[in-house]
């Protein structure tokens, strides 16, 4: 439950080593939000070969292919890549940044994360084999949408903006598990909370986590901040807690059990809990011995804790598992969904609601989904299904994902080995395998109607 830190960048547009996954992840799945342009609509990225430009929804280049990588637009600008660096251009193919950073990550509040290589190296090495490289030591700050420098090039690593701040960071030695010291900086780059604390979490209802003291991963002492800097609970007495507040209640920890206290610091349900779930809709999970249900705002037992499995509520419903079998509770405690599914959660998936519709597994069957009724829509024949966006539903069946509409028609056949981002903006990112002997694929961007914005590269 206590905060984790956040993984190092990644490296451009080329080999990605392991351990920068989660940043990679950030610029690949960035949401594709898009500017007004002809027809409302931006360029899509297109790839050609080994080439990426950007072509209209008719398929027309209106950017030559001319770089490594690219992104969808935000903001006016789309993010390429070109021999590891990136940098910024606008929907005429104009460079706005060239590219010059060895990171840039996606748009937030108007500003984006960027990075610069210092040239000192920090011991760590990139790559497989005889390319294997010294990693160098970054600055990163942000840049706006025309490539001013917003917040300076001063830190080691700096999170995207969220309520007007960004967490920040500086390697160093100091007191704290990992050698690092973090702040939070305002959008003119103003420190509000000064660099110099073993974590600072981000903005959640107008308060910052600020850990001040770690003395094990199961033992970190914090408090709060507002999101000018100033300490509201400087000091709580616990062990560890949630990340974020929810409803005016943060879940805490003191040894083994768990609890909830106020926005003035009150405990306001007592630690009896050995697990505990964020509240929603005036309702946490909890488990008390080995058993989950839900309490109050008071921590009175609202539900019983008669389930094997719990998540929290969504729209007046919880999913609930009782051994082998799933189903649906409303906030009364009544079974709203009767528990006929099978019990597995399919947690790669991101189980949960979407566009009215779940992800649910039939008992001796397939996954497909169900309506907030109960009904299957989408009929449980696949072996894998990802949440629906923007009406459609990803679903896998012997190893290929394609897309279903809500009410279970095929509207994407089923020819891909992944899908790497489900709609958004109109697009979903995939990859196709083209060879079953060789590691050999074409990917990039669909649209709804599942015309491709990329074709077959060559094999060497």
């Amino acid at each position: 439950m206590s905060p984790g830190q956040p993984a190092p960048p990644a490296r451009g547009a080329g080999r990605v080593p392991a351990a920068v996954l989660a940043f990679a992840f950030a610029l690949a799945l960035a949401p594709a939000a898009v500017p007004a342009g002809a027809g409302g609509e931006a360029p899509v990225p297109v790839r050609q070969g080994r080439q990426w430009g950007y072509a209209d929804r008719a398929g027309k280049t209106v950017v030559p292919p001319a770089y490594d990588r690219a992104r969808p637009f935000s903001d006016g600008v789309a993010r390429v890549a070109r021999d590891e660096r990136w940098g910024l251009i606008d929907a005429a193919g104009n460079a706005v940044v060239p590219p010059t950073y060895a990171l840039l990550g996606p748009f937030s509040e108007g500003l984006a994360p960027a990075c610069r290589d210092t040239g000192v190296p920090t011991g760590v090495t990139e790559g497989v084999g005889h390319q294997r490289r010294p990693v160098a030591a970054l600055a990163c700050g942000f840049v706006d949408p025309r490539g001013r420098v917003a917040v300076p090039f001063a830190y080691s690593w700096v999170n995207g903006f969220a309520d007007g701040v960004a967490q920040v960071k500086r390697d160093r030695p100091g007191p704290c598990l990992v050698p690092a010291a973090w702040g939070l900086v305002d959008r003119e780059g103003r420190e509000l909370i000064p660099v110099a604390h073993c974590f600072v979490g981000p903005p959640s209802e107008g308060l910052v986590k600020v850990v001040f003291e770690e003395l094990s991963l199961e033992v970190r002492r914090f408090g709060y901040h507002d999101l000018a800097g100033r300490p509201v609970l400087p000091r709580l007495p616990y062990d560890g807690g949630h990340e974020r507040w929810s409803e005016g209640r943060l879940g805490v920890r003191r040894g083994a059990l768990f609890g909830f206290i106020d926005r003035e610091g009150r405990e306001v349900v007592p630690l009896r809990f050995t697990s505990a779930y964020p509240y929603s809709e005036g309702l946490a999970a909890v488990q008390l011995a080995g058993r989950w249900g839900f309490v109050d705002r008071t921590g009175a037992l609202a539900i019983a804790a008669d389930y094997d499995e719990v998540e929290s509520f969504a729209d007046g419903l919880a999913w609930a598992r009782r051994g082998e079998s799933a189903g649906f509770l409303d906030r009364d405690g009544r079974i709203a969904i009767p528990f006929a599914f099978d019990g597995w959660v399919d947690r790669e998936g991101r189980p949960g609601w979407s566009e009215g519709r779940r992800g649910m597994k039939a008992k001796g069957g397939g996954w497909g989904f169900v309506d907030r009724t109960g009904r299957w829509v989408v009929p449980p024949e696949y072996r894998r299904v990802r949440p629906c966006s923007e009406g459609l539903c990803a679903v896998e069946k012997d190893g290929l994902w394609g897309f279903v509409d809500t009410a279970g028609r095929l509207a994407i056949p089923l020819r891909y080995q992944r899908i790497e981002s489900t709609f958004d903006g109109g697009l979903a990112e995939v990859s196709r395998r083209l060879r079953k002997d060789l590691p050999h694929f074409a990917s990039g961007f669909i649209d709804r109607t599942g015309r491709e914005f990329f074709d077959e590269p060559p094999l060497f």
